[in-house]
C-alpha cells in the first residue's frame, strides 16, 4: 500500500499539466499497479470506520475533494497513523485550498443543475460564471455542454451549437473536451480554418486526451456521413490526417467518402440516361 501512496504523492501534483494528467490516468491502470484504486479503497475503509456508511455513500454526490479532505482530517487527528500512509504536505495544502473553493462553488443550484437542449444556456452560463468566479477548482460541466452541442450538430443548428460550445470553453478554458467540441462544431458546419485552430489548441493541452484522438475525430466524421453531410465529414477527416499523418486507416476513410460521392454521381448519370452502361458498371463495383 505504501508504494501506491508514494505514486500519488510523487506524481499527482506535477507542475507539468500533461505529465500530471498522464500520471493520474495511469494511476487507474495496471501499468501503475492500480495505485489510485488501492489508495481510494484504503481511504474509504478509514472513512467508513470513522463516519459510518451513510456519510461514505454521500461522497459520490459531494465529490472527490471532500472525500480527500475528510481523510486528511482523520490523519491529522491520529498521531499514530502510519507515515507511509499519509499524503505529503504540498498535497494536503492543495486539497485544503481546493476544499475551500469547492464549498463555495458546489452550491445547491450546481448540484441540481440538469442541462438539456431546451435549457436557457445564456442564463446557466451567467449563473455558473458568477458562482465559479475567482475559484481555482469548481464543478465540471464540460461533458454536459458537449452533449448539448452534439444535439445541435444533429439538428443542423449552427447558432445554438456554437453558443453551447463557446460557453463551455469560456467556463473551462483548459478543457480538451471544450476545445474539441468547439472544433467539431466549426467542422460540422464546414468552417475548416476555425476547426483546425481549436483542434490544434486541444492537442497542445493534452495530445493523449481521448477527446482529441484520431478515433474520436473519426467517430464524429462517421456521424456526419450518417447524416448525409459528406462535405463536412471530409473536412473533419482532412484535418484528422494533418494531426495524425501516420494513421493509415484515416486515409482509407477519406477514400470511402470519395467512393460514396462517386456513387451519387453515377446514380445521377443513370437518372439522366438509363442506358449509360459505364455508370452502371462502375456503380456495381462500388456496391
Amino acid at each position: 500500500m505504501h508504494i501506491s501512496y508514494t505514486y500519488v504523492n510523487r506524481d499527482s501534483l506535477l507542475s507539468n499539466y500533461k505529465g500530471a494528467t498522464r500520471k493520474i490516468r495511469d494511476g487507474r491502470h495496471p501499468v501503475a499497479k492500480e495505485a489510485h484504486a488501492k489508495v481510494g479503497s484504503y481511504m474509504a475503509t478509514k472513512l467508513l470506520g470513522k463516519f459510518g456508511a451513510e456519510r461514505l455513500e454521500r461522497y459520490h454526490k459531494t465529490g472527490a475533494i471532500p472525500f480527500f479532505n475528510d481523510y486528511l482530517e482523520i490523519c491529522r487527528q491520529d498521531p499514530n497513523h502510519p507515515e507511509v500512509l499519509r499524503f505529503s504536505d504540498p498535497f494536503e495544502k492543495t486539497v485544503a485550498r481546493w476544499d475551500l473553493d469547492w464549498r463555495e462553488t458546489h452550491t445547491e443550484y450546481v448540484r441540481r443543475l440538469s442541462m438539456t437542449p431546451e435549457s436557457n444556456l445564456e442564463a446557466i452560463g451567467r449563473k455558473l460564471k458568477k458562482t465559479f468566479s475567482g475559484a481555482e477548482t469548481y464543478p465540471d460541466f464540460s461533458r454536459e455542454f458537449s452533449e448539448v452541442t452534439g444535439y445541435f450538430h444533429t439538428k443542423g443548428d449552427r447558432e445554438n451549437a456554437l453558443k453551447a460550445a463557446r460557453l463551455s470553453l469560456k467556463l473551462y478554458p483548459k478543457s480538451v473536451l471544450s476545445h474539441a467540441f468547439l472544433a467539431h462544431t466549426h467542422a460540422c458546419f464546414g468552417e475548416e480554418d476555425k476547426a483546425r485552430v481549436y483542434y490544434k489548441k486541444a492537442r497542445e493541452i493534452d495530445p493523449d486526451d481521448p477527446a482529441i484522438s484520431a478515433r474520436s475525430l473519426d467517430r464524429h466524421a462517421s456521424w456526419l456521413v450518417y447524416l448525409g453531410r459528406l462535405n463536412e465529414a471530409m473536412t473533419l477527416l482532412e484535418i484528422a490526417v494533418e494531426l495524425y499523418p501516420q494513421q493509415a486507416w484515416l486515409y482509407s476513410r477519406i477514400a470511402d467518402i470519395h467512393l460514396e460521392r462517386g456513387k451519387d454521381y453515377y446514380q445521377k448519370a443513370l437518372e439522366v440516361d438509363p442506358t449509360h452502361e459505364r455508370a452502371r458498371e462502375r456503380l456495381k463495383r462500388i456496391r
